[in-house]
This record gives structure tokens, sequence and C-alpha cells, in this order.
């Protein structure tokens, strides 16, 4: 058996920080203030975060697959911005990239981005079901 003093003598196992690239699906924290602060409506919101995600996924492939790069970015920033607002933070990371495509006018390099992006709502789409569910 070590001594006492063996933990502290063994470096401490490396963990990665939180990266812009990969946040959290849904930050705590915000779900948490949302909770506090909206109560009874809290739901709701978050119900009617689901209904609008689940419009403007079709509504951003369409708006690709047209080549229109303004509508793309249009409501990549709706979604980036009501994402952040619920603390879906990966899900708003990747809005604001598709956004950023949309408005420099090239869609070329969407596509992954969009796959990528459908992964993580669907992620956030079960994530927030189980929150609505506590």
């Amino acid at each position: 058996m070590p001594g006492r003093g063996y933990i502290f003598a063994r470096p401490a196992p490396w963990i990665p920080p939180m990266s812009a690239e990969h946040p959290p699906i849904l930050d705590p924290t915000v779900l948490g203030e949302l909770r506090e602060l909206l109560e009874d409506a809290y739901g709701d919101l978050l119900q009617n975060f689901l209904d609008d995600l689940a419009e403007q996924l079709p509504a951003m492939e369409e708006a690709l697959m047209r080549g229109a790069a303004m509508t793309l970015g249009q409501i990549a920033h709706k979604l980036k911005s009501a994402s952040g607002s619920v603390g879906a933070l990966r899900l708003s990371a990747l809005a604001f990239e598709l956004e950023q495509l949309g408005k420099s006018g090239d869609v070329s390099r969407a596509l992954p981005v969009l796959a990528q992006l459908e992964a993580v709502a669907h992620d956030t789409q079960r994530a927030i079901s189980a929150e609505l569910a506590t």
C-alpha cells in the first residue's frame, strides 16, 4: 500500500480543456438560469425551440440545394441565436459557421458543415427532450 504522499507524487491525469470547437451539447448553467428565470414557461421555451429547429433543418438543406447562400445565412443566423439562448452551444457554433458561409456567398463548403450541424441537432433534440422529461 502506498504511503500518504503517494497521491500527490503522481501527476494528475491530463484532461483536455473544453474548446470552442467542442462545447457541450447543452450548457447546464444556461439551462439552470432559464429554469429559474422562466419557471413554468421553461418547458414551453424548450418545446418552441425544438419545433423551430424541426422547421429550420429542412429549410437550410433546401437553401443549400438551391445555392441560396443568403437564405442559408439568414436561417443559420436565427438558429445560432436561438440555440445560444437555450444553451445549445455546439449547435450555435455550427450555425455560426453556416451563417458565415452564407454571408460570404460561397456555399461550396457548406455541405459538410450542414451534415455536422444536422448530427449535432439530433443530439441536441435528444438532450432537450430528456431535459423536458425531468
